[in-house]
């Protein structure tokens, strides 16, 4: 499994449905899977409660999935507001549980971001907000890499083409690392 974190809005989803279109690894969304096993959806808003109780989870999600052959993509989050609006991170042992095989981590402009998310989530972030929750994503997903001793790519979105083959053969050397 590769994990590719990044904020909200920053393009994930578009860039896993780009690699699963080029290489045929299939897709999973952390949040949606806690969201079917919650039986739960998320709010609009991005703020999450109950952080640390979500991973729990989606670990039974992802053993539900370890029955699975082949490798995929896990889109997810190393860091999420919680709901106070604070930057919390992912604690480290989910990581060491779901156990990648690398991480690539998107990253981009935060006016783009708050762009994409206001017009998809009606929502007005500000700018401090983004701005810290994206700093935190990529620093604390370079500490996971480090301590996971797994590949680390961060992928600029705003490099992107329309399509995600420039990094197919990176991701194709990611699941052969191990």
């Amino acid at each position: 499994m590769l994990f590719v974190g990044g904020v909200h809005g920053v393009g994930k989803s578009y860039f896993c449905g780009q690699v699963e279109i080029e290489t045929g690894l299939k897709v999973y969304s952390a949040s949606k899977l806690i969201s079917e096993l919650r039986n739960e959806e998320f709010t609009v808003n991005k703020k999450v409660n109950e952080i640390n109780d979500n991973q729990g989870y989606l670990l039974e999600a992802m053993r539900r999935l370890s029955t699975l052959e082949g490798e995929f993509l896990l889109d997810g989050h190393f860091c999420l507001l919680n709901g106070n609006g604070v930057v919390q991170r992912i604690p480290i042992a989910t990581f060491k549980q779901l156990s990648p095989k690398a991480i690539i981590v998107l990253y981009d402009t935060v006016e783009t971001i708050i762009s994409r998310l206001n017009k998809r989530d009606n929502v007005n972030y500000e700018f401090p907000t983004i701005e810290a929750l994206q700093k935190e994503e990529l620093n604390y997903s370079q500490e996971v890499s480090v301590a996971l001793g797994v590949p680390y790519l961060a992928i600029n979105n705003a490099s992107l083409t329309e399509s995600a083959c420039t990094f197919t053969q990176d991701i194709k050397n990611l699941l052969s690392f191990r």
